[in-house]
């Protein structure tokens, strides 16, 4: 279906580029690191075959105790209000607590864990440190102990079942490739039976995982895979089921007529990366987005309120001057792709995206209006 068409009685295509293109320059000056996802140690106690940092050993300049305070200090000056601390494996960091129980006086604070630490006791602790949700990666029941070793699927589990009881907001956050594509109904109905959300990545072959750029989904796949976790999205709520939903607001019908509507406030930027969200590196390197690979600035020597309005590359994303199909799709503003899974796989980060399924209704280039 395509969704244009059927809108074309109430907007023409340059209708839904125009409105669109309205609503993002409006948020875009309002542009803030609002979202942090911030990777605080490259050390981990697994070996995951996929892994997009290639994490193992710690890195030797990795962020000490007080950098960390400076940096929670510093990036909620700038408006960071979530901050989501990952890996490597966050909990291998014998500092841990410490940096989750100050930044918690600042920001709200997630963990993404592989879990094999999780108990009972451990979740608890986390509650009295002060993280709000949790997100244990767990890809699928047949794949799981296949790509990050035996038994670890099983204390995946036992993680989740922790952070329920301890009364922390528990995410599974399952990484999808060709190898554990058929399980997405399974962990989706796993993630409900447990009373959790779940958040579906898609592979993207950078890291460890640059050894397998066959194990990538290819549009066909992404596509029935998104419509399938859509339904799931509208029965059981937008908390509960995530994924790369910019994409199928190309068939979305309600949602794209809120937000193409100029005297309707919905509004939806698409891909966010360094718009409203960001990553930080163990060196405290700041990245547009922790899938998106190309350092814009150093914590170390710069705060992020001048790294945020003076980056050149996070200006090329804010104006999403997009290349090729991207630059002319009549959805560019409330979509964009994926721009680390494009800059991955074709080194610009302004490229159309080699994934993406969707055919534009406009037949040639548009330069924003």
């Amino acid at each position: 279906m395509n969704v244009v068409e059927v809108l074309k009685d109430e907007f023409d295509v340059e209708d839904i580029l125009d409105f669109t293109h309205h609503k993002f320059r409006k948020w875009v000056r309002r542009s803030v690191p609002f979202s942090a996802a911030w990777e605080v140690t490259n050390a981990c106690n697994l070996r995951c075959k996929y892994c997009g940092l290639s994490s193992g050993e710690a890195l030797s300049n990795e962020l000490s105790l007080e950098e960390a305070f400076d940096v929670i200090e510093d990036i909620s000056q700038a408006g960071t209000q979530s901050l989501m601390l990952l890996g490597g494996e966050p909990l291998v960091r014998s500092d841990i607590f410490e940096i989750i129980s100050y930044a918690s006086l600042f920001m709200s604070v997630g963990i993404n864990t592989n879990g094999l630490l999780l108990d009972e006791e451990l979740a608890k602790k986390l509650k009295a440190a002060g993280v709000s949700q949790v997100k244990v990666s767990l890809d699928g029941p047949k794949s799981h102990d296949v790509m990050r070793g035996a038994g670890t699927y099983e204390k995946a589990l036992r993680a989740l079942k922790a952070c329920r009881n301890a009364g922390i907001f528990a995410i599974i956050e399952m990484t999808v490739s060709r190898l554990n594509y058929n399980e997405v109904p399974t962990v989706v109905d796993l993630a409900m039976g447990l009373g959790a959300a779940v958040v579906v990545n898609e592979f993207i072959p950078f890291g460890r995982g640059e050894r397998y750029p066959e194990l990538m989904l290819n549009k066909d796949e992404r596509r029935r895979m998104q419509e399938f976790l859509l339904e799931k999205k509208r029965t059981y709520g937008e908390w509960r089921v995530a994924f790369e939903d910019r994409y199928i607001i190309s068939e979305d019908v309600a949602l794209l007529k809120m937000i193409a509507d100029p005297f309707c406030s919905a509004v939806n930027v698409g891909c966010n990366a360094g718009i409203f969200a960001y990553g930080i590196t163990p060196d405290g390197k700041v990245l547009p987005c922790p899938t998106l690979r190309l350092v814009v600035g150093d914590l170390r020597e710069r705060s992020l309120k001048d790294i945020w309005e003076d980056s050149e590359t996070l200006k090329k994303l804010r104006s999403r001057e997009l290349k090729g199909k991207c630059g002319r799709c009549e959805l560019r503003y409330v979509c964009g792709g994926c721009r680390g899974r494009t800059y991955t796989l074709t080194g610009d980060i302004l490229a159309e995206d080699p994934l993406c399924w969707y055919e534009p209704s406009l037949g040639a280039d548009l330069p924003p209006g």
